[in-house]
């Protein structure tokens, strides 16, 4: 199963550096480099904003370190009392 896994893997990563250049070069002879440059730029920023504004809700926080040292100090207590 394994094997079969980095199979595809392999196979889609192959096919990406092929297709990615040749994809990149059509753009550029269609639109222009300049062009080409700005679109990216501009959805990479907006990526980057989108990940900002709604960090808290893709990545929510974790309890402090100092929070989870409590709690295993009280259960340590728990089971020293018990």
């Amino acid at each position: 199963m394994t094997g079969r896994v980095f199979g595809i893997q392999s196979t889609i990563l192959s096919g990406v550096m092929i297709g990615a250049p040749l994809l990149g070069g059509v753009m550029v002879q269609v639109a222009g480099p300049s062009r080409i440059f700005l679109n990216f730029g501009i959805v990479i920023a907006l990526i980057g904003v989108l990940g900002i504004a709604f960090g808290r809700v893709l990545w929510p926080a974790q309890k402090e370190k100092s929070d989870s040292s409590a709690e295993k100090a009280r259960t340590v207590e728990v089971m020293e009392g018990s």
